[in-house]
């Protein structure tokens, strides 16, 4: 959560997932992250999923998905998970 004097600015969600046929791998899924809307363009969502991401690897998470807008994630090192072969059954 982020907190601004008492104002919840956003929040960003991580759980871990089980990927078929792979029961050893160790993976997060984010999602969902929001931010208030007088608070976006501030910084706070990037901020949430930089630290997301820290945590998710302190937690011993080998990758990290997510499902969320495809032109905002690339900034912090995701790719299509397709690429990787992993289909979303939405896709």
């Amino acid at each position: 959560v982020a907190d601004d004097k008492g104002i919840i600015a956003g929040h960003i969600l991580l759980t871990p997932v089980h990927l078929p046929g792979h029961p050893r791998a160790r993976l997060m899924a984010l999602a969902p992250m929001a931010v208030r809307p007088d608070y976006q363009r501030s910084g706070v969502g990037s901020a949430l999923v930089i630290e997301g991401l820290r945590q998710a690897r302190e937690a011993g998470a080998g990758a990290v998905v997510v499902l969320g807008h495809p032109a905002y994630y690339p900034r912090f090192g995701f790719v299509p998970a397709s690429r990787h072969g992993i289909r979303f059954a939405h896709d």
